[in-house]
C-alpha cells in the first residue's frame, strides 16, 4: 500500500520537479552563479526593490502592509496597486528572513524571481495538458510562455506576475466551450481573472478582460444559441466571481486614484477623471517595425517583452495552417492577431476604437502589454504544431515550404552578415547571427524527423532545446553582474547617512537631493522621507509640495544633499560624500494649537495654508466647519509609539485645543481620545488633527481603511461563491 502511494506521489511530482530543474538551469545566472541580478535598472532598483523591502519589514513585524510612513509624509500601500500587497506570491517573499542588515538579500530576490517563472511554467503546462497535448508539447508550451515573451522578458516582476494566471483563465474558458461543467468552469475562469488584478499591475488584467468580453460574445453567437434565461448563468457566474475577487484591489485603487495624480508621459499629470491623452500611447506601443522583435532580438523598439523566438513563431504558423479546422486553433489565431493589433497602439484602428468605446481601458497606457495575450496564443499554437509534427499530421507541402524558407533565410542572413562585416565591421551582428543559427537548426531538426533520421521524441526534445537556446541568448543577456557600477550598487552607499539619522532622539523626516539619491531612500532604510518614486501621488501633495510651509507642517527636519535648499538650514554632519542639514524651523511631528479657522472647500483650505497671512504654528486651517478652541498658549504633545498604521500620542492641553500630527490625512484613519472615538479633522488640506479638552490625554490614531476591509470581504465572498457554484454544478 505504501509503495503504491509513493509510486503515485513520484509519478505526480516528476513533471513539476523536471520543470523546476529546467527553471533553475535556465536562470543559472540568478540561481547558481551568485554573480548576477535582474534588478539592476532604475525602476527595479529605485522603486520596486525598495517598496518590497518596506512591505517585507512590515510583514515580519506583524503588520499587513497598509500604510507607508516612509514616503511623502505617509500614503496607502494597497491603493498604489504596485508592487502588489494583495498578491499571495509576494506574501511568500515577505515571509523569507532578512539578511544581517535587515534587507531582502539579492539571492532571495533571484530565487524568488526564478520560482515565480516556475509557477508560470506549471500553469501553462497544465493548460496544454488539459486541452489534450502530450507531456513533451505541454512542457514546450510552459517553457516558452514562462521564459519568453511578456512573462519572461518584461523585466519588472509585478508586470510579469500580472500575466502568469492567464493560462488558467483560458483553461476554464476552453472547458466551458467543450461543455465541461459550464457553471463551474465559468466561475473558476472568472476567479482567476479576478485574482490577476491582485498580482501587482493592472494593464494585462484589463486587456484580458476585454478579450474575455469578446469570448462571451463569440460564445453566445456561435455556441449557446438557446434563448432560455438559464444560458446566461455561466456568464453571470464568471462576472460575479471575477468582480468580487477583483474588488479586493479595485476598491483601494479607486479610493486612492480619485484623490491622486498620475504621471503618464503627458506634459501634465492626470487625475482619476482625466482621460490619458491619446498622444501618450505611442510612447508605450509596439511599433510596426517591432513586429520583427518576436523573432529578431533588438527589433522590439518600445517592447522588450516581444521576443518569443523563431521556433515558437514558425511552429505557431504551422499550427494555424495545419489545424485551422479545430475551433481552439481558430480562437487562438484570432486572439494572437487581435492582441498584437491592439499592442500596435495608435498605429492600429482597433486600439483607437477600444480607447474610445470601452470604458476604463484607457487607464492602461501601455498598449504593448497586450502581447502577453499574443504570447499565450502563440505558445499553444506552437505546441499544437509540435504534436502534429510528431504524429505526421503536417501537410508535406507545408513542411517543404517551411524548411526551404528557413534554409533560404539562414543562407541570406549569413551572406548579408559576411558582406556587412567587410563594409561595416564596427556594427554588432550578434542578433542577426542568432536568427540565422536558429533558422538553420530548426530546418535541420524538422528535416531530420521528416526523413525518419530521428525519433519523434528526439525531435520534440531538440525543438524544446532550440527554443531554450534562443530565449537564453536574449533573457540571460539582460542580467547585470553584481559588480556593475550602475543602479543597484547605489542602494548600498548611504548606510552612514541612515545610521546618523537613526541616532536622533526625535522622529526624523528627511528631504533628499534627487540628483544624488535616485531611489526610495525612506523605504529602503526605514526612515520617513518626503519624496520618492511612486506610480501616483496624492493630488494635494502634488500641488502643495513646492511650498516651504508644507515642509514645516510635515515636520521635515533634515535635508540631505550637496548644498542647502534654504538659508536657514544648518549643516550638522557629512556622511557618504553628502551633507546633512537640519531645518530648525520645522514643526514638531505632534503639536497643539488653540485657534482654528474653517475652509468650505479644499481649494480655499490650500490657499489659506499657503497664504503669508496665515501662521500655521498657531492656527489650524480645517476643512469644513472649524471646532471652537480655547485660544490659549502652552501644553505639550509627545509621540510615545509610532507604527506604520498606529500612532500613540500623549498630550497635555492648556485649554481646549487641536492636536495636530504632521502625517498625511487619508480616509480610513480613526482616532480615540482616552479610549473614546474622536473625529479626525483634515488640517491644512494635508495632515491629521484631533480636538482635545484641557488636561492630559492619550490619543491613538489607527489606520483602518474601509476600502481595504470591504474589498477583502468581497474577495472572500467571491471565493465562497466560486466554491458553492462548483459544488452545485
Amino acid at each position: 500500500m505504501m509503495d503504491t502511494m509513493a509510486h503515485r506521489l513520484v509519478h505526480r511530482l516528476r513533471m513539476p520537479l523536471l520543470a523546476l530543474l529546467l527553471t533553475v538551469c535556465f536562470y543559472w545566472k540568478l540561481t547558481l552563479s551568485r554573480q548576477y541580478t535582474w534588478l539592476d535598472q532604475p525602476d527595479n532598483a529605485g522603486q520596486v526593490m525598495t517598496m518590497l523591502q518596506e512591505e517585507t519589514v512590515q510583514w515580519q513585524h506583524g503588520h499587513f502592509p497598509l500604510w507607508d510612513t516612509h514616503m511623502w509624509g505617509g500614503e496607502p500601500i494597497p491603493g498604489q496597486v504596485q508592487p502588489g500587497a494583495f498578491n499571495p506570491l509576494f506574501w511568500v517573499l515577505f515571509s523569507i528572513p532578512l539578511n544581517g542588515k535587515h534587507e531582502i538579500s539579492l539571492s532571495t530576490f533571484n530565487w524568488f524571481y526564478a520560482l515565480v517563472h516556475w509557477f508560470a511554467l506549471l500553469l501553462a503546462y497544465w493548460l496544454a495538458r488539459d486541452i489534450g497535448l502530450s507531456r513533451l508539447a505541454a512542457l514546450f508550451c510552459g517553457c516558452a510562455y514562462a521564459f519568453g515573451g511578456f512573462v519572461g522578458n518584461v523585466g519588472w516582476i509585478q508586470h510579469e506576475m500580472s500575466g502568469i494566471l492567464l493560462p488558467v483563465v483560458l483553461l476554464y474558458l476552453l472547458r466551458l466551450l467543450r461543455g465541461q461543467r459550464p457553471l463551474a468552469s465559468a466561475a473558476l475562469s472568472g476567479t482567476f481573472l479576478g485574482a490577476s488584478f491582485l498580482m501587482g499591475h493592472h494593464n494585462v488584467p484589463i486587456f484580458a478582460t476585454v478579450a474575455v468580453l469578446g469570448f462571451w460574445v463569440y460564445y453566445y453567437i456561435t455556441v449557446e444559441r438557446s434563448r432560455h434565461w438559464r444560458v446566461l448563468l455561466p456568464a453571470a457566474a464568471f462576472f460575479l466571481c471575477c468582480g468580487l475577487i477583483a474588488a479586493t484591489q479595485m476598491l483601494p485603487s479607486y479610493e486612492f486614484g480619485k484623490r491622486s495624480m498620475r504621471w503618464v508621459g503627458a506634459p501634465q499629470p492626470v487625475g482619476w477623471k482625466d482621460k490619458i491623452p491619446y498622444t501618450v500611447y505611442d510612447q508605450f506601443a509596439l511599433h510596426p517595425a517591432g513586429l520583427l522583435g518576436f523573432i529578431v532580438p533588438g527589433y522590439e523598439r518600445n517592447v522588450p517583452a516581444a521576443f518569443m523566438g523563431l521556433v515558437v513563431v514558425v511552429l505557431a504558423a504551422l499550427g494555424v495552417l495545419t489545424l485551422w479546422s479545430k475551433r481552439e486553433t481558430r480562437m487562438l489565431a484570432w486572439l494572437a492577431l487581435l492582441s498584437v493589433l491592439y499592442a500596435l497602439g495608435p498605429s492600429s484602428l482597433l486600439h483607437g476604437l477600444i480607447y474610445i468605446l470601452v470604458p476604463g481601458v484607457e487607464k492602461a497606457r501601455s498598449a504593448s502589454d497586450a502581447v502577453a495575450l499574443t504570447d499565450l496564443a502563440l505558445v499553444l499554437l506552437a505546441a499544437f504544431a509540435l504534436d502534429a509534427y510528431r504524429r505526421r499530421d503536417i501537410d508535406p507541402e507545408h513542411h517543404r515550404w517551411v524548411t526551404r524558407l528557413l534554409l533560404g533565410s539562414a543562407g541570406l542572413l549569413v551572406f548579408a552578415i559576411t558582406i556587412l562585416l567587410t563594409a561595416r565591421p564596427d556594427l554588432d551582428y550578434t542578433d542577426a547571427g542568432l536568427v540565422a543559427i536558429a533558422a538553420a537548426l530548426l530546418a535541420g531538426v524538422l528535416a531530420a524527423y521528416w526523413t525518419s533520421r530521428i525519433t519523434s521524441r528526439a525531435a520534440g526534445i531538440l525543438l524544446l532545446a532550440l527554443s531554450l537556446f534562443e530565449l537564453n541568448a536574449v533573457v540571460n543577456a539582460n542580467y547585470q553582474p553584481y559588480t556593475a557600477d550602475r543602479f543597484l550598487k547605489k542602494l548600498y552607499i548611504h548606510d552612514d547617512v541612515a545610521k546618523y539619522l537613526r541616532k536622533q532622539e526625535k522622529l526624523v523626516r528627511v528631504e533628499l537631493d534627487d540628483d544624488q539619491i535616485f531611489y526610495n531612500f525612506g523605504d529602503w532604510y526605514g526612515i520617513d522621507e518626503f519624496g520618492g518614486v511612486q506610480p501616483g501621488l496624492l493630488a494635494n501633495i502634488a500641488e502643495m509640495q513646492v511650498d516651504w510651509r508644507v515642509r514645516m507642517i510635515l515636520g521635515i527636519n533634515y535635508y540631505i544633499g550637496v548644498k542647502p535648499l534654504r538659508p536657514d538650514q544648518v549643516e550638522v554632519s557629512q556622511q557618504s560624500g553628502l551633507k546633512i542639514y537640519s531645518n530648525p524651523s520645522a514643526y514638531e511631528r505632534a503639536r497643539l494649537v488653540y485657534n482654528a479657522v474653517g475652509a468650505p472647500t479644499e481649494r480655499i483650505a490650500t490657499d489659506l495654508t499657503l497664504s503669508d497671512k496665515t501662521a500655521p504654528e498657531r492656527l489650524a486651517v480645517v476643512d469644513g466647519t472649524a471646532p471652537e478652541l480655547g485660544n490659549c498658549n502652552g501644553g505639550s504633545a509627545q509621540i510615545s509609539r509610532y507604527e506604520p498604521a498606529r500612532v500613540v500620542i500623549n498630550a497635555e492641553a492648556a485649554c481646549r485645543g487641536m492636536l495636530i500630527v504632521g502625517d498625511v490625512w487619508f480616509p480610513g484613519w480613526q482616532a480615540t481620545v482616552d479610549g473614546h472615538p474622536a473625529k479626525i479633522y483634515k488640517v491644512y488640506n494635508l495632515v491629521r488633527g484631533v480636538v482635545v479638552e484641557p488636561g492630559k490625554h492619550e490619543v491613538v490614531m489607527t489606520y483602518r481603511p474601509a476600502s481595504v476591509f470591504i474589498g477583502m470581504a468581497l474577495g472572500v465572498l467571491g471565493l465562497v461563491a466560486c466554491v458553492v457554484i462548483c459544488r452545485l454544478d
